[in-house]
């Protein structure tokens, strides 16, 4: 038998031999992280794995059409490709060597673009993501992108409205049009571009936001005219997905059935990973990773900084329970010697003309510090995005040196900023690579420089259950691998 796969805008069907679905069907999969406990699993009732291939119609989604194709060739299985998708290019190849409105691509963002509209398998390529280190032009390269594939209109998503503005403001001056936004109250569509929080998609959709260790979601105002956007979502050629590795929540995945008319998937990411075992649904989304850009690269092209990071190793604390929430609440949040220290490096950096972002996690840690720092602006989710970009501009004009926020750690372009103070420890590997907010080349920067305060815990505590402890030990362990980075260790004496 023959192995046939037909294939359209969104869904592809095959029909095989039954040991080659079950093959295909086990690639398809994911262990969910925590099965383990669940009583369906112990019971035997559900397998432990999520499952993409739908075993009832044959059938998967287009972003993992690469998967399937390359266990295929792999196993020098027979197949032929009914193309049924009907994708009719209008490619304008000429901006990728024009300068459109003071903008032009750097060499790589040009490779990129090639890649993407490179035909695979004798198929018009329609998913893939973008895999290029933090501040090196990613909403460039989309725009750019957007321009050459000629399908309107485009949805561009992000996760928080910092940066919806941020793209809008470069979008808008790319395009030469006043694109649309939704989000923070504003509800402006056109029939272009349209830029939109997941946030307003959610509410939209009825769709409850989870947060996690590596993404928390602002809380967002109703939309005014859910139908509206609705016809907008369904009627979508192009689907930009900002910072990706976010796709795997439950909103973006259940948002695929209402891209009725998307022709193309683009996703954006520094970290096009889960550390939850769920990167298949990235790729569900928005296919595989088609160009990435090495942190060492752009960094030996002069795209970014190469980063100094700072251990800050704090005296031991003791602690009245052994459990994560204790230890987050007394040894992180209400650390006193985490807070004093806090103060005495941004009054040292401000003594220098050194700008800083002050990250904290949770808002009770925050409010500490913000009762020794009086004058200090302190972003949160209860902050309007307007609020949030005029405070972005100040810092990046240097009117204000240091902020103290929760929102800005993903995404947020602030140029000019010389250093980043993490408070708020976290074990994720997305977000502690994610929060190098300082890398931009600019003025007489010749690297950026993040400041990680590490709470230590009394002895007394076994080392597997000093929770707090090992999470800064495994930023640290990231840091160590990436060659450019530098690690240096200090002691609160040393600020």
């Amino acid at each position: 038998m023959i192995t046939e796969i037909t294939v359209y805008h969104k869904i592809c069907y095959i029909s095989t031999d039954d040991s080659i679905l079950r093959q295909i069907d086990n690639i398809l999969s994911f262990m969910v992280q925590g099965a383990f406990f669940s009583r369906q699993y112990r019971t035997r009732r559900w397998d432990g794995k999520t499952h993409l291939f739908n075993k009832r119609t044959n059938s998967f989604n287009r972003g993992l059409l690469y998967r399937v194709l390359t266990y295929l060739d792999n196993e020098k299985i027979e197949y032929v490709i009914i193309d049924k998708s009907t994708t009719v290019v209008n490619y304008q190849i000429q901006y990728l060597d024009q300068t459109v409105n003071g903008f032009t691509l750097r060499p790589y963002q040009k490779q990129a673009i090639l890649k993407y509209i490179k035909p695979y398998w004798n198929l018009t390529n329609t998913r893939g993501i973008f895999d290029l280190p933090p501040r090196s032009g990613k909403t460039i390269l989309s725009g750019f992108l957007s321009l050459v594939l000629n399908e309107y209109p485009v949805l561009f998503i992000v996760h928080k409205i910092d940066l919806a503005y941020q793209t809008k403001e470069v979008f808008d001056n790319l395009f030469g049009i006043d694109c649309g936004i939704v989000g923070d109250g504003n509800f402006k569509l056109n029939s272009k571009v349209v830029i939109s929080t997941i946030q307003s998609i959610a509410t939209t959709y009825k769709v409850k936001l989870q947060n996690t260790d590596d993404i928390s979601y602002d809380k967002e105002k109703e939309i005014p005219d859910k139908q509206l956007f609705k016809q907008f979502i369904n009627n979508a050629k192009v689907v930009i997905g900002d910072e990706c590795h976010i796709s795997a929540a439950n909103v973006h995945q259940s948002l695929i059935p209402d891209l009725k008319s998307v022709k193309y998937m683009i996703g954006l990411s520094g970290t096009p990973f889960r550390e939850d075992k769920s990167s298949l649904l990235i790729e569900n989304m928005y296919g595989p990773i088609i160009f990435q850009l090495s942190r060492e690269e752009a960094v030996q092209n002069g795209y970014i900084l190469p980063i100094k990071s700072y251990f800050i190793e704090l005296p031991e604390i003791t602690v009245s329970a052994v459990d994560t929430q204790t230890m987050k609440k007394e040894a992180v949040n209400q650390n006193p010697y985490m807070i004093d220290s806090i103060v005495k490096l941004v009054k040292r950096c401000e003594r220098k003309g050194l700008s800083s972002i002050v990250m904290v996690r949770e808002h009770s840690q925050g409010n500490l510090i913000q009762e020794r720092m009086k004058s200090v602006i302190y972003l949160k989710g209860s902050v309007s995005g307007e609020q949030r970009k005029a405070t972005y501009k100040m810092l990046e004009q240097k009117q204000i040196l240091t902020i103290l926020s929760t929102v800005t750690d993903i995404g947020v372009d602030i140029p000019s900023l010389d250093c980043v103070i993490v408070a708020g420890i976290t074990k994720s590997k997305t977000l502690a690579l994610q929060r190098i907010r300082c890398g931009t080349p600019g003025g007489n920067k010749k690297f950026g420089r993040i400041f990680i305060f590490c709470p230590r815990i009394s002895n007394k505590i076994s080392t597997s259950k000093k929770y707090v402890e090992n999470w800064w030990k495994k930023t640290l362990s990231y840091y160590k691998n990436e060659p450019t980075f530098t690690v240096k260790y200090l002691s609160i004496n040393d600020l």
